[in-house]
């Protein structure tokens, strides 16, 4: 979808919006996490054993989206919901006022893992 944008000479930001717990799994013990469309459950006995698998597969999934827009010359940043909304705006605002390459060089960064 967004090759298909930039080919059509689309320039974008993407922005990867997350919960805390989205990003660190902070649960131990049995958990029973339900889809939010289907309903279907899934049961984790020892949630804290699925942790660290959960993270490293959240961090590649967030390395395989910037890997995309890089490759787009696409802006890519997170944005963790326990922090100011004010530091996604003066993104995005910086974003839409230079180019990708002089992003680089003014280090604006959102989020822990920008």
């Amino acid at each position: 979808m967004l090759a298909g944008l930039s080919a059509s000479g689309a320039h974008g930001t993407l922005i990867q919006i997350v919960d805390p717990a989205e990003e660190t799994f902070p649960y131990s013990g049995r958990i029973e996490f339900v889809e939010p469309e289907g309903g279907d459950l899934i049961v984790a006995g020892r949630a804290e054993k699925w942790a660290d698998d959960y993270v490293a597969r959240v961090a590649a999934h967030r390395e395989q989206i910037r890997r995309e827009t890089d490759k787009l010359d696409w802006l890519f940043s997170t944005h963790t919901t326990s922090r100011s909304a004010a530091e996604l705006l003066l993104f995005l605002h910086s974003g839409m006022m230079v180019g990708k390459g002089s992003m680089r060089l003014a280090n604006v960064k959102v989020g822990r893992s920008a």
